[in-house]
């Protein structure tokens, strides 16, 4: 009995030893593959396919029905699928598929737990090649559908990866949600950070050949440590970091080298974004009724991000306020009051209101109308000039308080003009207005589709030249000119149509 049971943990030590350094792609059976995770929690029936053969055979059907698996076809061959149950151990080389109906919880050695939702399937291989985006052992390679990642506790080193077709994950510490749907790949991070990079269809096939190597066991190791060296040379594209709130996405390259060079083929464009609530909606079904998020806490942080990018963005019923132009109408008074003299003009104002960005505007306005004297609450003028028209510039900040409202504050330069009247003692008098600067307050508020209705007022000092001349009859010398400060008022409202 001695010889022999040094000799059997000899073998052992040898099998684990095959696996670790020697290369994974050379252990033949799955009982000495490590272990990478457990089976949490499982809603519906949700399976695990193991060990593919290439064609249904007498003896496979034999142990399917003494060991009771169901014999399975996916990518072209015939796998052992198990009935996932709480408890359950996953080795490397398997996939686990969740079905239509169904959802599981997987939580691995270094402390990820993995939230499958329906219809999704990953597989779990050894990290055959140390990645840029970060350190780790263990790949989970997402093949369709949607997980949501997280981290139990404080754990800042980690051993797991995530890839799909067309993107890599590394991650410290985060809690994220990861889809692969109409082929394109989606990340988005609600908790931490995730360094992300794209993936070219050159390594995407050379990863896929490997762990179709490792799973299948059709290579021997010559060949995989080949395809190692070639997937080392592929892995190029520098990551970037993806924050809470934010987003990556891009499109899955096509399977089957279409392309007539893969190698040359560019990657799709990469840039992060934020994740806007729409996104956040669409993947909050992983998590439903998952009891293993509520027992970490976890089952929260999700609804807080949506709250949060629902406060900065703009509600879908109410856009106006968002767009870029304001088409705008209304009546507009300016009053100017100094020394007994109250000078109004007022009229029909046309404008556009130009927001380049969300929180800054510039306007530009033209208004057409009538003047209106009164001395010292006298109103019996005769106007020689009876009518002005004058253009507004103004540029300012907004700040949108809800969906439907926003205020601004402006400087809005106003030029000069004049203009000659006749007061009650027959006095011609001509004034002239200096060129002055307002500032006014702006509130807008949508109340119907594109439209809203808006209110601007302000005011300032300007000066103007009083000078009193003679009547056409009199002749044309000058009698006097003084100078009258005002404090000037200005009000308008109106309509807008935003664009």
């Amino acid at each position: 009995m001695g010889p022999t049971l040094e000799l059997s943990r000899f073998l052992g030590f040898i099998c684990l030893l095959v696996t670790y350094v020697g290369g994974p792609a050379l252990a033949k059976d799955k009982g000495v593959r490590p272990v990478v995770g457990v089976i949490k929690e499982v809603k519906g029936a949700p399976d695990v396919l193991r060990d593919p053969t290439p064609a249904v055979t007498t003896e496979l059907k034999q142990r399917s029905k003494n060991q009771g698996f169901a014999i399975v076809l996916y990518k072209k061959k015939y796998w052992e699928a198990f009935p996932l149950k709480s408890g359950l151990k996953i080795y490397y080389g398997d996939v686990l598929s969740s079905g239509r109906t169904s959802k599981m919880v997987l939580e691995l050695i270094d402390g990820f737990k993995i939230v499958m939702a329906k219809d999704t399937r990953v597989r779990l291989t050894p990290r055959f090649v140390e990645d840029q985006s970060g350190s780790g052992s263990t790949w989970l390679n997402l093949l369709g559908g949607k997980v949501r990642a997280y981290l139990l506790g404080n754990r800042k080193e980690t051993r797991t990866g995530f890839r799909s077709r067309s993107m890599v994950l590394g991650v410290r510490g985060t809690d994220f949600v990861f889809s692969v749907k109409d082929k394109k790949s989606q990340l988005i991070t609600i908790e931490g950070d995730v360094a992300a990079r794209p993936v070219s269809e050159k390594e995407a096939e050379t990863f896929e050949s490997i762990a179709e190597a490792y799973v299948e066991k059709k290579e021997n190791q010559d060949v995989i440590s080949q395809k190692i060296e070639e997937l080392k040379d592929t892995q190029v594209a520098e990551p970037v970091s993806v924050k809470r709130g934010q987003k990556v996405e891009v499109r899955e390259p096509a399977e089957g080298g279409d392309s007539p060079d893969p190698a040359e083929k560019a990657l799709e464009p990469f840039a992060v974004a934020p994740a806007e609530s729409q996104d956040l909606e669409t993947v909050k079904d992983i998590t439903e009724d998952i009891q293993e998020l509520k027992a970490d806490q976890n089952d929260q942080s999700l609804d807080k991000l949506i709250e949060d990018r629902r406060l900065d963005e703009p509600s879908q019923d109410f856009l106006a306020q968002f767009k870029t132009f304001s088409f705008r109408i209304g009546l507009e008074n300016i009053s100017s009051d100094g020394e007994g003299y109250l000078i109004e003009s007022g009229g029909v104002s046309l404008g556009v209101e130009y927001r380049p960005f969300k929180y800054g505007f510039a306007s530009l306005s033209f208004t057409s109308g009538d003047y209106k004297v009164s001395i010292n609450d006298n109103n019996n003028m005769e106007y020689l000039t009876e009518s002005y028209d004058k253009l507004m510039l103004s540029i300012g900040a907004r700040y949108v308080i809800w969906d439907s409202l926003s205020v601004g504050l402006a400087l809005s330069y106003l030029g000069g003009h004049q203009f000659i009247f006749r007061d009650p003692q027959q006095k011609v008098i001509l004034v002239d207005f200096d060129s002055t600067t307002l500032t006014r307050l702006q509130l807008a508020y949508n109340f119907w589709q594109d439209a809203e209705v808006f209110l601007s007022m302000g005011g300032s000092n300007r000066a103007a030249r009083l000078e009193s001349i003679e009547s056409p009859q009199g002749g044309d010398s000058q009698h006097g000119s003084r100078k009258v400060d005002f404090e000037t008022g200005f009000f308008r409202i109106g309509l807008g149509w935003a664009y």
